[in-house]
């Protein structure tokens, strides 16, 4: 069984609307994120590959990287209350379809020494 791993990382606003009032994360402000997607299986016979890497890369870009980058994630359909928790859910269910072998999605926000892992 192999197990291989494609960061990327992305800039984006947000609040948390479900915080109490008064508390500064139901403001608006933004964090550097970093995510992991890890797809399990085993290679290909033929090419040894589980999945090339170039593909790997683009679909994590396309299908999550491209519409969350530089955006306020409250305005971005399925990431109205962007917690980690949701946010790390809401990437597996759009990856899923073109990445059925992802076994986890982890984002990290280094500069509050944060990290959530969804696995399934």
């Amino acid at each position: 069984m192999i197990e291989l791993t494609q960061s990327f990382t992305f800039e984006a606003a947000h609040f948390l609307p479900s915080a109490p009032d008064g508390n500064e994360n139901r403001r608006i402000h933004g964090h550097s994120f970093k995510v992991e997607i890890t797809v399990t299986g085993d290679p290909d016979t033929q090419t040894g590959l589980l999945i090339h890497f170039d593909a790997f890369k683009e679909i994590c870009n396309r299908l999550v990287r491209d519409k969350i980058d530089h955006q306020l994630l409250n305005d971005i359909k399925g990431f109205e209350n962007p917690t980690l928790e949701n946010m790390c859910q809401k990437m597996w269910q759009m990856l899923i379809p073109e990445l059925p072998s992802i076994t986890s999605v982890t984002i990290i926000r280094e500069s509050c020494g944060q990290k959530c892992v969804y696995r399934q």
